[in-house]
């Protein structure tokens, strides 16, 4: 028996004739690209160096990281003075050495130092400075560079003698993470009580002892996108927080003539930007820190003639990305 096609039917069956090769080719036809949802690792690493000054000597020092990579914060520590002798005339301690100088240099890779040894002995200091690598670790084909603003800075004229402190506020956006603050004291010579964040923490907060009426300090920061530079069409955003926020955690320090505090990052989290703060800068004397991988240990003298309190908190960096996003 013949099977009977109707006009219907037959056009019925031209029209899925030309459907189907037009389904097959939408699906032939590469979508586009899905996001690769895999997060990238970011590495930092420190340098050091040790360094002697005479009584007396002031020297400009530097260190620098890899080409391409991110010089986030520096640091000093006064390790060690050669004990006073006043029947030979030789006085001062660690708290005579002043770090003069810790900033970024307009090369984002280089961190410069410049200190005073106010002192008569002999002084030995460590310096350091937090490297972030430019890029995220190439993974899964490929990586993606960090996207950092060029340097900022301002200068305080003649802040007159005493204590004093100055805050930046909103030098970074919303969408950004300061990074590298810094300062260069000059005409003149005084000491850091601190070093903060602001609350919103798009700024920064400078504590300082002024000895002359004509000094001058530059303040200096950087920003850094939390979002990454755009590979195959997708981004990371990098991941911080501070351990304890912008209020800090206090501690009365013991009357001694050093004492270390430490902070340490969540799992999973470098030390990127440390902060602290004494409470009272004529009786308390920030010696420096060592910025460690994930912990940053802060060095004080408390002389216990006044208040004895000190602030700190740590700004981390997550070892790993969020997910891709496009």
């Amino acid at each position: 028996m013949t099977t009977r096609r109707t006009r219907l039917g037959m056009i019925g069956t031209a029209i899925a004739a030309l459907i189907a090769p037009l389904t097959v080719a939408v699906l032939a036809t590469p979508a586009e690209a899905a996001v690769d949802r895999r997060a990238h690792h970011l590495e930092t690493y420190r340098l050091e160096k040790t360094i002697e000054l005479e009584g007396g000597e002031e020297a400009w020092t530097y260190l620098g990281c890899r080409a391409g990579d991110i010089a986030v914060d520096g640091m000093w520590r006064v390790d060690n003075v050669d004990d006073p002798n006043p029947q030979l005339g030789m006085f001062g301690d660690e708290r005579d050495v002043l770090a003069l100088a810790s900033y970024g240099d307009t090369d984002a890779r280089y961190w410069l130092f410049r200190f005073l040894n106010g002192a008569d002995g002999r002084a030995q200091l460590k310096i350091f400075v937090v490297c972030l690598e430019g890029q995220t670790v190439t993974q899964w084909g490929h990586s993606h560079n960090l996207v950092l603003d060029p340097r900022q800075s301002g200068t305080l004229s003649d802040v007159g003698v005493g204590a004093m402190d100055y805050g930046w506020v909103d030098r970074c956006g919303t969408d950004q993470i300061l990074v590298a603050p810094g300062f260069s004291i000059n005409d003149g010579t005084a000491r850091s009580y601190g070093s903060w964040p602001e609350p919103n923490y798009r700024g920064w907060h400078w504590g300082f002892v002024s000895h002359h009426a004509t000094t001058d300090i530059n303040l200096y920061a950087r920003c850094l996108d939390v979002k990454t530079g755009s590979t195959l069409g997708h981004r990371h955003n990098i991941l911080s927080y501070f351990t304890h926020g912008s209020a800090g955690s206090f501690l009365n320090l013991p009357v001694t003539d050093r004492t270390e505090r430490q902070l340490t990052c969540d799992t999973h989290y470098w030390g990127a930007v440390g902060a602290w703060w004494v409470s009272d800068p004529h009786h308390v004397w920030h010696l420096g820190s060592d910025p460690r991988p994930v912990t940053r240990a802060h060095s004080f003298w408390n002389d216990g003639g006044g208040g004895h309190g000190s602030y700190l908190t740590l700004r981390c960096l997550g070892k790993r990305t969020s997910h891709g996003f496009s």
